[in-house]
C-alpha cells in the first residue's frame, strides 16, 4: 500500500507541474516558461491528460442530470486521492448505497428472467445497440466510450480506489436493468384472445359425441359404419381402457374417456385430419392430437394380450392343425408378409423412407394364423428396405436363425414316416430356408406350378388379413400426417384392435392370455442375410411337399386353377 501512495504522489506532482506550464505557455509573456516547456522531458509525455480533461467536459454537457447521481465534475484530486482511507461524504455513501441496491434488484431480475438462458450475449448486444440509437449523437459517442472502458476495466482490473467504480457500477447497472426489462417484455406470453374458442364452447350441444353418437347407438348398422365395430364390442373395449383414460384431475370441461375413445376410433376408421376432427367434435387441434396419442398408448397397453406370439410347441401345433384344416397345407406355423405404411417425409431423412413406388413409407412386417389374426408384427423399418432385409433384422428372423424359438420338433405328416420341419409361408421376396417356404421362381414345371398354387392359396391369409386391417382402419390407406413415432403407435394400435374385434365378433379357438416372453416385438440392428441361395435341406423339404401335393395331398380344385408359365 505504501508503494502505491508514493507512485500516486509522484504522478500528482508531475501532473500539477504540467498544468502550470501549459496554462502559462499560451500567453507568450514568459520566455522562461517556454524554455522550461522545451527542456522538461515529461512535458510531451503528459499530453494524454488533455484528452481526458476534454472528455470530462463533453460528458458533463452530454449526460442528462437525471442519470448523474454521482457528479461527473468531481475533482480529480479527490478521485485520485492517495490517502489510505478516503473519507466518504454523505452524498458518495448514499450514491454507493443506491448503486448497490440497483445492482441487487437487477441481478434478482436477471435470475428470474434469464435463468433458462445459456448464452444471452447476442441479446445483450442487441439491447445495447437499440438503446444507443435512441441517444443524441454526442451522448451516443460518450456512451460508446464508457461501455468500452467498462469492458476494458472488467478484463484488466485497475488498482483505483473504490470511489472510482461508482460511475462504472451505475452504468453497468443501467445496462443490466435495461436488458432485464427487454427480456422480460419479450418473454411475456401473448395474452390469448379467448380462453376457449366460441366454436368449442358449444361442443356439449353441437359436437358429434354429444348430439350424433346417442342417435347412432339406436341403430346398430349405422353405429358399425361410424366406429367399425359392433356396439357390444365398443362397450367391452371401453370397459378395458376407461380406467386408464380418466383424467387425473377433474376440470370443468374435462374430456370423458368414452369421448377420447370415440375420437380415436373415428380417426383410425376414416383417416380424417386433426383439423377435420377439430370441427366435428368441437375440440382444439392440439387437444385432438394429444387425445389420439394418449388413447393409442392406452389401447396398446390394454390389448397387448390379444397379440401373442406362441411360446410353446403345443401352441404352434394348434396353429399348424388349423392351417391344415382350413387351407390344406401341413406343418404351417403362419404366413409372413410386409406392407408399406405411407407417411409424410420426415425432416432431414434423405431417402431413408423413399420406397420403390416413389413415395415415403415405413415397413410393417407381420405374421398371421389361419384365422386372419396377427401373431407377430414389426413396424417402423425404413421404406427403402426390402422385405427380406426387414425380416433378417427383425427379432423373428434372428430367432429363426439362432434357433431360439420353441418350435415343435420335426414330425412326419405322411405314411412314409419322414420327419419334416414346421415352417412359415412367404412370397418370392423372402429367402428359402427350412423354416420358411417360398414358391418356385422362373419357368415352372406342372408339379412346381401346382406347389406354387397351393402355397399361394394358403399364403393369401396374410394378404386378406392386411386387406381386412386396411378396410376397417382406413388411416392405413392414406399418408399418416404425423411424426414417425406416432404413426408407428397408430399402426400398432390398429393391429391390436384388429385382433380384438376378430376375437369378439368371430368366435373361434380360445386365446392365449399370457403374453409371450419368447420373442419381443422390437427391431434388432440391421444385419445382412447370410445367403440368398436356398439351402439343400430347404430344397428337399419343398420338393417333398411338391410330391405330396401331386399324390395323396392333392385336392380337387388345384388343377383347375393352376396357371402354367
Amino acid at each position: 500500500m505504501a508503494k502505491k501512495r508514493v507512485d500516486l504522489d509522484a504522478f500528482f506532482s508531475l501532473r500539477d507541474r504540467y498544468k502550470k506550464l501549459k496554462k502559462a505557455g499560451p500567453s507568450g509573456s514568459s520566455a522562461e516558461v517556454r524554455e522550461e516547456q522545451q527542456s522538461w522531458p515529461y512535458y510531451e509525455a503528459l499530453r494524454f491528460t488533455d484528452a481526458y480533461d476534454e472528455d470530462r467536459e463533453s460528458i458533463s454537457c452530454a449526460v442528462p442530470s437525471s442519470l448523474s447521481a454521482v457528479s461527473l465534475s468531481e475533482s480529480e484530486d479527490d478521485l485520485f486521492s492517495s490517502s489510505p482511507a478516503p473519507k466518504r461524504t454523505k452524498r458518495s455513501r448514499k450514491a454507493e448505497e443506491d448503486v448497490n441496491q440497483l445492482l441487487q434488484k437487477a441481478n434478482s431480475c436477471l435470475e428470474q428472467v434469464l435463468a433458462p438462458a445459456t448464452d444471452d450475449c447476442e441479446l445483450f448486444g442487441q439491447t445495447v445497440a437499440a438503446t444507443l440509437r435512441r441517444f443524441p449523437l454526442q451522448a451516443r459517442e460518450y456512451a460508446k466510450v464508457e461501455v468500452q472502458r467498462l469492458l476494458y476495466n472488467l478484463e484488466f482490473p485497475s488498482q483505483r480506489p473504490a470511489e472510482m467504480n461508482i460511475r462504472k457500477k451505475r452504468i453497468a447497472a443501467a445496462l443490466v436493468v435495461q436488458q432485464a426489462l427487454l427480456v422480460l417484455k419479450k418473454s411475456q406470453i401473448k395474452k390469448r384472445r379467448f380462453g376457449v374458442h366460441e366454436i368449442c364452447r358449444d361442443r356439449s350441444t353441437l359436437g358429434e359425441f354429444f348430439h350424433l353418437l346417442p342417435q347412432l347407438k339406436k341403430d346398430d348398422a349405422k353405429f358399425f359404419e361410424y366406429l367399425r365395430m359392433k356396439r357390444s364390442t365398443f362397450e367391452k373395449l371401453l370397459g378395458l381402457v376407461e380406467s386408464d383414460l380418466k383424467p387425473k384431475m377433474q376440470k370443468k370441461m374435462s374430456i370423458l374417456p368414452e369421448q377420447m375413445l370415440v375420437i380415436t376410433l373415428r380417426f383410425l376408421a376414416t383417416g380424417m385430419s386433426f383439423r377435420s376432427l377439430h370441427f366435428a367434435f368441437r375440440l382444439g387441434r392440439s387437444t385432438i392430437a394429444n387425445t389420439v396419442r394418449e388413447t393409442c398408448r392406452v389401447l396398446l397397453n390394454s390389448l397387448k394380450s390379444y397379440v401373442t406370439f406362441p411360446s410353446s410347441p403345443s401352441q404352434w401345433k394348434a396353429i399348424s392343425a388349423e392351417f391344415q384344416r382350413r387351407w390344406d397345407f401341413p406343418h404351417v406355423l403362419g404366413c409372413i408378409d410386409g406392407k408399406h405404411i405411407h407417411v409424410n417425409k420426415p425432416m432431414k431423412s434423405g431417402s431413408l423412407y423413399f420406397n420403390f413406388k416413389g413415395g415415403f413409407s415405413t415397413v410393417l412386417l407381420a405374421v398371421c394364423d389361419a384365422r386372419y389374426r396377427f401373431l407377430y408384427y414389426d413396424v417402423g423399418c425404413y421404406g427403402h428396405q426390402h422385405d427380406s432385409h426387414v425380416f433378417a433384422r427383425s427379432s423373428l428372423g434372428k430367432g429363426i436363425e439362432d434357433n431360439s424359438i420353441a418350435f415343435p420338433e420335426d414330425e412326419p405328416f405322411r405314411s412314409d414316416g419322414q420327419n419334416i420341419p414346421y415352417f412359415f409361408l412367404g412370397d418370392g421376396g423372402f429367402p428359402l430356408s427350412s423354416r420358411l417356404m417360398k414358391p418356385f421362381s422362373g419357368n415352372t414345371k406342372p408339379e412346381e406350378a401346382t406347389f406354387n398354387f397351393r402355397l399361394s392359396h394358403a399364403r393369401n391369409v396374410i394378404e386378406n388379413a392386411f386387406g381386412i386391417l386396411s378396410a376397417r382402419w382406413r388411416i392405413l390407406l392414406k399418408d399418416i400426417e404425423t411424426s414417425v413415432d406416432l404413426s408407428d403407435l397408430i399402426v400398432a394400435s390398429c393391429i391390436h384392435l384388429h385382433n380384438f374385434i376378430m376375437e369378439e365378433e368371430s368366435p373361434g379357438a380360445p386365446r392365449n392370455e399370457e403374453a409371450s416372453e419368447n420373442l419381443r416385438l422390437q427391431s434388432a440392428p440391421v444385419q445382412p442375410l447370410r445367403s440368398s441361395s436356398a439351402t439343400v435341406i430347404a430344397r428337399n423339404v419343398r420338393n417333398y411337399l411338391m410330391d405330396f401335393f401331386e399324390n395323396e395331398g392333392a385336392v380337387p380344385y388345384q388343377h383347375s386353377r393352376v396357371i402354367f408359365f
